[in-house]
């Protein structure tokens, strides 16, 4: 929490999220409570059912008021169905943010048959050696970055980059850190447009 009181809360929002106007919702909410920060979606479930569709959110305010919209959010808006709010990330509030607004995540057409690919996935359910995944990046030359999560359920966030067949090496190696493959779960929240200058994998 800062001096001024405010808390900065990113979620993950699931269920039957999209094609149903859950940003606009999302964004008069927000308007309404004076909250600051963004929603998008995400389109990693993609080829799956509209039911398992993600919307991602970040919201800057009073504690009260973020409280608020979180629950509005977990209702629904009436059309949206079965909606989860996680929380994922407390990161520290922004001194110089104001509006909340609605983003479009640049993405490319992630399901042609073109490599390199771009993936962020979250990570639960084991722990997660971040240099051992490191020196595996080096190994299977993927670039990206992976950092620990604060939220309810301690996840890990990263960034893949590399081919198709690596990029599920990387994920198959996070599944087996700290037990088996069945004690951990490796969700894809978005697929993005190669970075071209990213040479690289970080630990954040």
């Amino acid at each position: 929490m800062s001096g001024n009181g405010n808390v900065r809360v990113r979620v993950l929002i699931s269920g039957y999220v999209q094609t149903v106007g859950f940003r606009f919702f999302t964004k008069r909410e927000a308007d309404r409570l004076n909250l600051s920060g963004w929603v998008q979606n995400l389109n990693g479930t993609k080829q799956q059912s509209p039911e398992q569709s993600m919307v991602e959110a970040e919201f800057q305010g009073p504690s009260d008021d973020v409280e608020k919209i979180l629950k509005a959010c977990e209702k629904g808006n009436g059309v949206s169905r079965e909606t989860k709010v996680e929380r994922l990330h407390s990161p520290s509030p922004k001194q110089d943010d104001s509006g909340f607004v609605l983003r479009d995540p640049k993405v490319e057409d992630v399901y042609v048959n073109e490599e390199p690919k771009r993936v962020r996935v979250l990570i639960s359910g084991s722990a997660q050696d971040q240099d051992l995944l490191k020196k595996e990046a080096k190994v299977l030359n993927i670039s990206g970055s992976i950092e620990d999560l604060n939220g309810t359920n301690k996840r890990v966030e990263a960034v893949f980059q590399g081919t198709s067949e690596n990029i599920e090496a990387m994920i198959q190696t996070c599944k087996k850190m700290g037990g088996s493959p069945e004690d951990a779960e490796v969700k894809v929240l978005h697929r993005y447009s190669p970075e071209a200058e990213e040479n690289s994998f970080t630990i954040k």
